[in-house]
């Protein structure tokens, strides 16, 4: 007797044609639940938009007023002179960017935050639920900040201006002794020569000091120029809001509609899930 060669072959198919058939059963049944139990998914559809839609309607809508402001700078080293190390032309900020942005949202409500790519470049925004108000809210919050600004600004000017307007005194001072010693040596250069030889080296160390002080005030006159100095300036005044930042209506809508099939679909098996539990029930007791 022969085995037909046929036969492993020809069940595996059915076999796997009985699978497949078990899935689209199962996957007809789940559409078959949803299509019953639509009314249920329509329902609370209906529900979540219109959820959505009785928030965006009593929402109360929030404006944002931004602006930028730079943050003004000043020589490194203003406030460590000395006789000999003046300072050098490196700059600093008036103020730590990241102490403005914590005083300004505890002192005034603002939110800031610096650009990463542009040091002491300080992004502000005010929210208020007109637009009015987040203007008038954030420019009074600039003008207060600025002031402050200015303040430390003009302070560390001042102390440098000071310091310069000392040492060309100096200067002046040492300029006329210069001239004293000219005419002495002058005067005593065939009368006496050891103190005409005393002034010779008394003008040399003037002139010297002289020299000294020179390269001081070029220094500082470098470090008060618009290149190593400058104020705290608005780049750009805040703004007044033509739409509101809050709700976003958009993005509730979609996020509604997403929700509402989920919820609907969930709803429906579950509704679906208790009919045939008390089924079942009902089926166990009659027999």
């Amino acid at each position: 007797m022969t085995e037909n060669p046929n036969t492993y072959e020809s069940a595996q198919p059915t076999n796997y044609v009985q699978r497949q058939d078990d899935d689209e059963i199962s996957l007809i049944e789940l559409w078959d639940i949803l299509v019953r139990r639509k009314k249920i998914i329509a329902a609370v559809f209906a529900i979540v938009m219109v959820a959505a839609l009785g928030y965006l309607a009593v929402a109360k809508p929030v404006f944002e007023s931004r602006a930028i402001i730079s943050v003004g700078f000043i020589p490194q080293n203003a406030n460590l002179v000395d006789s000999r190390n003046v300072l050098n032309t490196d700059t600093k900020l008036v103020e730590n960017p990241e102490n403005l942005v914590r005083e300004m949202k505890e002192l005034y409500g603002v939110n800031a935050e610096t650009k990463k790519t542009e040091e002491g470049i300080l992004s502000l925004a005010v929210q208020e639920l007109s637009p009015e108000k987040s203007r008038e809210k954030l420019g009074s919050a600039i003008e207060k900040t600025v002031n402050e600004l200015d303040t430390l600004y003009n302070e560390a000017i001042s102390d440098i201006t000071a310091y310069m307007d000392s040492l060309e005194s100096q200067q002046t001072e040492l300029e006329n002794q210069i001239d004293e010693y000219k005419k002495g040596i002058n005067l005593t250069s065939t009368k006496d020569a050891s103190l005409s030889a005393m002034m010779i080296l008394e003008k040399g160390n003037a002139l010297e000091q002289k020299t000294d002080l020179e390269k001081q005030i070029a220094i500082l006159r470098l470090a008060l120029s618009p290149v190593n100095n400058q104020p705290t300036k608005i780049l750009s005044g805040p703004t007044l809001p033509s739409t509101p930042v809050k709700p976003k209506q958009k993005l509730v809508l979609a996020l509604s509609f997403v929700l509402g099939i989920f919820m609907g679909v969930f709803a429906a098996f579950f509704a679906e899930f208790l009919a045939n539990a008390k089924k079942m029930r009902r089926e166990r007791a009659s027999q």
